[in-house]
């Protein structure tokens, strides 16, 4: 029987990588490489969040040394936080 529980995107994506899949489905076409972009991008701000930097200012750094608009780290943010029903048996 299938198992069943709420994942974010980041921790669908963290298990994929894990597991070696990512790569494959990146090299497929499957998931398009900016996957990984946006991961290193979504762990950059969460590390300096966790360093006890404000939102805000990690999100402008980001931006700087990614060179995106913040609105697009914004999104980033947002869909990797995103949380899903994951099944899996």
């Amino acid at each position: 029987m299938p198992i069943s529980q709420v994942k974010s995107n980041i921790e669908i994506i963290n298990d994929l990588n894990k597991s070696g899949a990512l790569k494959s489905l990146v090299s497929s076409g499957l998931f398009p490489a900016k996957v990984l972009l946006h991961m290193e991008i979504y762990f950059y701000v969460t590390a300096k969040v966790d360093a006890g930097e404000r939102k805000t200012e990690a999100v402008r750094k980001a931006a700087i040394d990614f060179d995106l608009d913040e609105s697009s780290i914004y999104r980033i943010l947002k869909s990797f936080s995103s949380k899903f029903l994951f099944i899996y048996g």
